[in-house]
């Protein structure tokens, strides 16, 4: 019996407890007028936006708040997807999402070569968030 209760206990217990990620879940959608589905953002607001892009996972080797700007490096196989991406969405918001929350929908200025990504934000406390919910391990 007490074989049976303990069981039951670990069975509680993994169920209730949260899964735990080797880091933030990334996603990456298009800011959309309307028909999209309905996002939160940090600061409470809501945004609608269209379907994921992610085909891969997002990979990210740093992420640096430096000011109100976050500084990012992309795995090399990231860097290739993220330059196509780039060059075909350009002129669109493009959200950043970590744990199903849009961190950030900067406008996609310039296709984005190389592997390194700036994102500009309103204040460094902003790219200091950013940067962690990138990194979060």
């Amino acid at each position: 019996m007490r074989t049976l209760w303990t069981l039951i206990l670990l069975l509680l217990v993994s169920v209730a407890a949260p899964a735990r990620a080797d880091h933030a879940a990334i996603d990456l959608r298009i800011v959309v007028p309307t028909d999209g589905t309905t996002f939160p953002e940090r600061d409470g607001t809501a945004v609608r936006l269209g379907p994921s892009l992610l085909t891969a996972p997002f990979a990210i080797e740093t992420a640096k708040a430096t000011g109100s700007a976050v500084q990012l490096t992309l795995a090399p196989a990231t860097a290739k997807w993220f330059a196509e991406l780039t060059a075909a969405h350009q002129g669109q918001k493009l959200a950043i999402l970590a744990g199903g929350v849009v961190q950030s929908a900067p406008v996609i200025r310039d296709p984005i070569t190389g592997g390194k990504v700036s994102i500009t934000l309103r204040s460094a406390a902003d790219a200091t968030a950013l940067a962690r919910s990138l990194t979060t391990r």
